[in-house]
């Protein structure tokens, strides 16, 4: 060994060697002036040390302290603040996003996941009295008592015990033929190959997903699109790619060029009325996606939320708009809604699809399911049958166009919908604060409302919103009273 290496050698023992009780503790290290987003508390940690971070992360997040978009450190920089090991923040971050917290994006880094910040399951108190209920889309309540009248009229038929069983899984064909009008009637002009009863649109999602997609599949979805079927994306392992649109609905020359780029399986689209920005997708643009779909193969899940629209076109001049199920019978999977048009409380929905589909989708119905409640297609199909369901769609649209005409006296300047008489409205705000404080003061003001990063696909897209739901009905004074309290808050916001 040379000279200089035994200086060398010294000078590292003296830097290496523990401190003394006078000499204060220097780390080789200082990350005091260190500008990083996010320094979480080492002496908070506990063992295993990934999993408490991910519950350091979340906490952060939920306070507003990450907002959604917030890029968090790289992985080998937070090992060395923490003093981890880097394979347990990797084993962290891929938590984290298991937990739908963060994403990552190749090259660019880890960020905070735009429904990081919100709890969407309903708890014991997810419903105050002392709040107006602008939130939740509940499609009103007035029309109990027909519903009730249905139900005792079924309990009366001495068939009652048959509804019981488990045969029939996809319905029976009394139920089916309930489901070929209720298509009808909603503007399907086709006579699909296979009509399947579910319980409700987000089963007819869930059974959709698990027989036609795989983990790892894309769905392409407008930028702002249903937030149940985000979390369903997330539990199944399906990413969704935000597709640009504009005021005619999603843009085909969008969805073309993303196709081009990655391997896309489906697209989902609500075209009636989109939820929550309201777009209602005109003939022309459907004609146009459609032409996309069929040369790139896509599955189509059209969600068909707007209540019935016969002869809405008409009413406004313009050229009718044929549903997907129409235009691409072999490439789509329509599902008709009951709950919201209906009553809330039975959970049935029609899922019309080619025989392309069916056999897969009902053995994922009865994987799902075993069986949907024939009790509950029973009353649906009562309602449909004998005509009750048209006089409660008759009353609800009523109320639809009471409430909008509503919102449009107290926010006189807010944009119009292309769907005349929606069940929401979609709002831009500018306040500050993060979407789940804006929620919260709201709240706190007495008027519930969703911000419109819950219903984001990605941190990219542009602008805050708020969408109002319009459709818990508990009289006019008391919804008008909510708007209200909504407009002084968003002024005082403003000011």
């Amino acid at each position: 060994m040379t000279k200089l290496h035994v200086m060398q050698f010294a000078a590292l023992a003296v830097a290496c060697r523990p401190p003394s009780d006078q000499e204060p503790a220097m780390p080789f290290n200082s990350f005091d002036d260190y500008p990083m987003s996010w320094k979480p508390d080492r002496a908070s940690l506990g063992k295993p040390y990934y999993a408490s971070l991910v519950d350091l992360l979340e906490e952060s997040i939920r306070s507003g302290a990450l907002p959604v978009g917030a890029s968090l450190p790289p992985q080998r920089e937070l090992a060395d603040f923490l003093d981890l090991n880097p394979s347990t923040i990797t084993r962290a971050y891929a938590l984290a996003r298991e937990r739908g917290l963060v994403y990552g994006v190749t090259g660019k880094g880890t960020f905070v996941a735009p429904h990081a910040n919100h709890d969407l399951t309903l708890t014991a108190d997810g419903f105050d009295e002392a709040c107006v209920e602008l939130g939740m889309v509940t499609g009103f309540n007035q029309c109990d008592g027909m519903v009730a009248e249905a139900v005792r009229t079924v309990a009366e038929r001495g068939y009652l015990s048959k509804l019981m069983d488990y045969s029939n899984p996809c319905g029976y064909p009394h139920h089916i033929e309930a489901g070929r009008r209720w298509l009808s009637w909603k503007g399907v002009r086709s006579e699909p190959a296979c009509v399947i009863v579910t319980s409700g649109v987000q089963n007819a999602l869930v059974i959709t997903l698990c027989a036609l997609f795989r983990a790892g599949d894309r769905i392409a979805v407008d930028a702002y699109t249903f937030p149940n079927f985000i979390e369903l994306a997330k539990l199944l392992g399906i990413e969704l790619v935000p597709i640009a649109g504009d005021a005619e609905g999603m843009r085909a020359d969008a969805l073309d060029a993303v196709c081009r780029s990655v391997s896309v399986r489906g697209v989902y689209l609500m075209p009636t009325c989109a939820n929550p920005t309201t777009v209602y997708t005109t003939a022309a643009r459907r004609a146009q996606l459609a032409r996309v779909v069929e040369a790139r193969d896509l599955v189509v899940i059209e969600d068909d939320l707007g209540g019935t629209v016969e002869g809405l076109d008409a009413e406004l001049g313009r050229p009718v708009a044929p549903r997907f199920i129409d235009l691409l019978p072999e490439h789509t999977v329509h599902v008709a809604e009951t709950t919201k048009t209906l009553a809330n409380s039975l959970r049935i929905a029609f899922l019309a699809c080619s025989e392309r589909y069916r056999d897969r989708i009902a053995h994922a119905v009865f994987n799902v399911n075993v069986k949907t409640s024939s009790l509950d297609a029973e009353v649906v199909s009562e309602l449909i049958l004998s005509g009750g369901a048209a006089d409660i769609v008759a009353r609800k649209r009523q109320l639809m166009i009471e409430t909008n005409e509503l919102f449009d006296r107290i926010f006189p300047d807010a944009a119009p919908s292309s769907f005349p008489y929606p069940l929401f409205r979609w709002m831009p705000i500018d306040l500050p604060g993060t979407s789940a404080q804006i929620e919260e003061r709201l709240r706190a003001a007495g008027v519930r409302v969703y911000h419109g990063d819950r219903f984001r696909v990605s941190s990219e897209a542009p602008g805050g919103f708020l969408r109002v739901s319009l459709s818990t009905w508990d009289g006019a004074s008391r919804i008008a009273h909510g708007l209200r309290v909504l407009k002084r808050e968003l002024e005082a916001g403003g000011a």
